[in-house]
């Protein structure tokens, strides 16, 4: 029997704006924060049909399948799936050859992806699913559903995080991730990872992805100095396409999360995996929740 592990699932901040839809050029500052519950309206009645709800989107369909207020934690908990029909799976058997899997007209594999809301702040937590539906595709769907109401677009707008490392005296690095194209691109300004990339380069391939970590480690740490001295080289060389840090304020303070290039900060967690079951929908969100509830201070 299969033993019970661990999934790590990457959850991201958006705020949830609104545009005019006829006006490309207007600044995001500018733009005023959208209340989701309105939206939500519409599936009390227009949208109470669970057929009613599905959307194609590129070449399958999408639903919002769960809308729930918690009053506890004053936060709305949402549930999008996809209703994949393409590309489907085998029927696999320990005593018998697999064989092909055949849905009816209205049966689907389901891939999910839950979203916590919080209407005081405009905010909402997505989980990343690679197998469900994007952010955009969730715009999307938002927006086919709200039919541009009042002629606006809504917007969910990653939270953005301009901190200066450099400024952080008890900083401490935990994991440091370069992803680097080497093709055409000049190696002279890659600092110390410069020898590397040029070995890299030299073997054919155009690609590098470098990850530096300290492991499990709680107490260890990578050294500031020249962490520092990668990161103030990579942010400005055209050749970088990623660059992700964690680290910790403080011996006390939690693990965080940073896209330096983007500046886009996001989170983990962690759920179980039960063999030859789904991960439940209220268990990610719980775990969504609890990191959202610790984080919002900092948004």
């Amino acid at each position: 029997m299969a033993l019970q592990t661990k999934k790590r699932i990457r959850i991201d901040y958006c705020r949830v704006l609104s545009k005019p839809l006829n006006e490309k050029d207007i600044q995001k500052t500018s733009l005023e924060a959208f209340d989701l519950q309105d939206w939500f309206a519409l599936f009390k009645n227009e949208y109470a049909d669970l057929r009613k709800r599905i959307i194609p989107h590129l070449g399958d369909n999408i639903r919002l399948e769960h809308l729930m207020y918690n009053k506890f934690y004053k936060l709305w908990e949402l549930s999008f799936i996809r209703l994949r029909s393409n590309n489907l799976p085998k029927w696999a058997y320990s005593n018998k050859e697999s064989e092909d899997m055949t849905l009816p007209d209205d049966e689907y594999i389901g891939e999910d992806v839950c979203v916590i809301y919080d209407p005081e702040n405009s905010i909402v937590c997505i989980q990343r699913n690679h197998n469900s539906i994007s952010l955009n595709g969730i715009s999307v769907y938002i927006n086919k559903t709200w039919n541009y109401r009042d002629g606006n677009v809504i917007e969910l707008d990653p939270i953005v995080n301009h901190i200066d490392i450099t400024k952080k005296r008890t900083l401490q690095t935990r994991k440091l991730h370069v992803r680097f194209s080497t093709a055409q691109q000049s190696l002279d300004s890659c600092g110390s990872l410069q020898q590397t990339l040029e070995t890299c380069k030299n073997m054919g391939g155009n690609t590098v992805d470098i990850t530096i970590s300290v492991g499990r480690s709680k107490n260890d740490k990578l050294d500031k100095d020249a962490v520092l001295n990668v990161v103030q080289t990579m942010k400005t060389n055209p050749g970088c396409e990623s660059l992700t840090l964690s680290y910790k304020e403080n011996e006390e303070s939690p693990v965080e999360y940073i896209d330096l290039l983007n500046c886009t900060v996001y989170d983990y967690i962690t759920v179980d995996i039960i063999p030859k079951k789904t991960i439940p929908y209220s268990a990610i969100i719980h775990e969504m929740i609890e990191k959202y509830i610790n984080k919002k201070g900092l948004l």
